[in-house]
């Protein structure tokens, strides 16, 4: 479960997991049964802020200090896309 560095936290609507966004740069998932870890996301260069699931549970977002928006497949785990301040403002 959700460790005690945790910034945010997120609950599946679909698959009964939760995401956690962290002081250490990374969003873990774990299954909502038990508990059981499932997975590290890796990419961010700053501490997670938040984490959000999509509305099917496949993808989840995780904002970051880095300024960085990231998309992530679940299911792979890979990163589909990343967004930046920069580019939201430059629009």
């Amino acid at each position: 479960m959700p460790e005690p560095h945790a910034m945010s936290a997120a609950v599946s609507p679909i698959v009964r997991r939760i995401a956690a966004g962290s002081l250490d740069h990374t969003s873990k998932l774990w299954e909502a049964v038990n508990g059981r870890e499932l997975l590290t996301l890796n990419g961010h260069t700053g501490q997670v802020w938040s984490v959000f699931f999509s509305s099917d549970g496949r993808r989840l977002v995780s904002g970051s200090a880095d300024h960085m928006a990231k998309v992530w497949e679940v299911a792979t785990p890979e990163q589909v896309h990343a967004r930046t301040d920069d580019e939201r403002t430059a629009r």
